[in-house]
């Protein structure tokens, strides 16, 4: 069984399950945290909503900022 992936937020960490849908997994850790606008960092690179995984990936390191923080990859 595939260990979750963590989704790092500024009110810390959400467990995401491997191969769930990536926008709609995102979107729930981003209400968990309290940001409704955000951007979505994979592997240190910016995800746009246009070139997102289909799937959340085994071993992704994924980050969310809010957009009045800073990115600080």
């Amino acid at each position: 069984m595939p260990v979750p992936v963590k989704v790092m937020t500024p009110a810390g960490p959400v467990e995401a399950t491997v191969g769930a849908r990536f926008g709609e997994t995102i979107k729930g850790c981003a209400r968990h945290a309290g940001m409704t606008k955000f951007k979505v960092y994979v592997n240190g690179a910016e995800i746009k909503p246009d070139n997102a995984p289909a799937t959340v990936e085994a071993g992704a390191e994924v980050i969310l900022f809010p957009y009045d923080q800073p990115a600080k990859v």
